[in-house]
C-alpha cells in the first residue's frame, strides 16, 4: 500500500489554527506571571526556613597556607610564609592555670603550645584565644570526636562521618572540609581552626562576632563567644 504524504498546505493550516488562540496565550502569560510573583514572594521565606545559614557559612570557609589538600579559593585571610610563622614561636602561654574548671586540662593544651604560637603568628589570632577555644572544645584531647562529628583539638566538622549527614541547600554543608583523619593531626587541626576563626573575624568585623560564628549554633554570644574571651583574658593575666 502506498504511503500517503501529507499535503504541506494542509499542515501549514493546521499549525496556523493551533497557534491562533490569543485568549489561551494570554491566559498562559498571566499564569506564568502569577507563578513568578508567587515564587519571588515565597522563595526567601523558604530559604530562611530550610537553610541553616551558620552551617552554610562554615561549609564555605576553608583553611589555606601550608596544607595543599585544603582549597584556597574561598579563604579571605592570607597566611604568612612558613619561615615567618615559625620564627620566634616560643611558647607565650603560662605554665599553670588557676581555674577550677580547666586546670587539669591545661597541661594537655600547653603540650601544643608551639603549634598554637605558630598559628597565632600566621593568622593574627592571640594564642590565649586559641588556647581558650581548645580548652573549651576538647580539653586538649587530640582524639576528641563529638556526637555531631566535630573532631580534634578545636572541634572542627569534617567532610566525612556523621558530619556528612548535615545538608544545606547546595548539598552537604561540610563537603569542602578535610576528612576526620586529617583533623586528628594536632598541627593540622590547630591551623585549620585558627584560619577558620580568622576568616570569620575578617568577614564579620571583630573577634566576638568571629567567635560567635565559629562556635556551636545553640550557644549564642554569652554561651560561647563571651566565655572564650573571658577565659582568654584569664589565661593572659596568669
Amino acid at each position: 500500500m502506498k504511503k500517503q504524504v501529507p499535503n504541506p498546505l494542509d499542515l501549514g493550516l493546521s499549525i496556523h489554527k493551533w497557534g491562533d488562540k490569543p485568549a489561551e496565550r494570554r491566559g498562559d502569560v498571566v499564569s506564568l506571571f502569577s507563578a513568578i510573583i508567587v515564587i519571588a514572594f515565597f522563595l526567601p521565606l523558604l530559604l530562611q526556613a530550610v537553610l541553616p545559614t551558620k552551617e552554610m557559612a562554615l561549609a564555605q570557609t576553608q583553611a589555606v597556607g601550608k596544607y595543599p589538600s585544603v582549597g584556597s579559593e574561598l579563604a579571605v585571610v592570607p597566611a604568612l610564609s612558613e619561615s615567618n610563622a615559625a620564627s620566634n614561636s616560643e611558647c607565650s602561654l603560662p605554665e599553670k592555670l588557676r581555674n577550677q574548671e580547666y586546670e587539669e586540662s591545661w597541661d594537655k593544651v600547653t603540650s601544643y603550645c608551639q603549634e598554637i604560637t605558630a598559628a597565632s603568628k600566621r593568622y593574627g589570632i592571640d594564642p590565649e584565644v586559641i588556647a581558650a577555644i581548645i580548652l573549651m572544645e576538647s580539653g586538649g584531647d587530640v582524639s576528641a570526636i563529638s556526637t555531631s562529628g566535630a573532631t580534634g583539638l578545636m572541634q572542627i566538622m569534617p567532610s566525612d562521618g556523621y558530619a556528612s549527614t548535615f545538608n544545606c541547600i547546595n548539598g552537604p554543608c561540610f563537603s569542602n572540609r578535610p576528612k576526620t583523619v586529617e583533623l586528628l593531626d594536632p598541627e593540622f587541626n590547630i591551623n585549620f581552626g585558627v584560619q577558620l576563626l580568622a576568616n570569620y573575624v575578617h568577614s564579620y568585623g571583630d573577634l566576638r562576632e568571629g567567635l560567635f560564628h565559629y562556635g556551636p549554633l545553640d550557644m549564642g554570644y554569652e554561651g560561647y563567644a563571651d566565655k572564650v574571651l573571658l577565659l582568654a583574658e584569664h589565661i593572659k593575666n596568669k
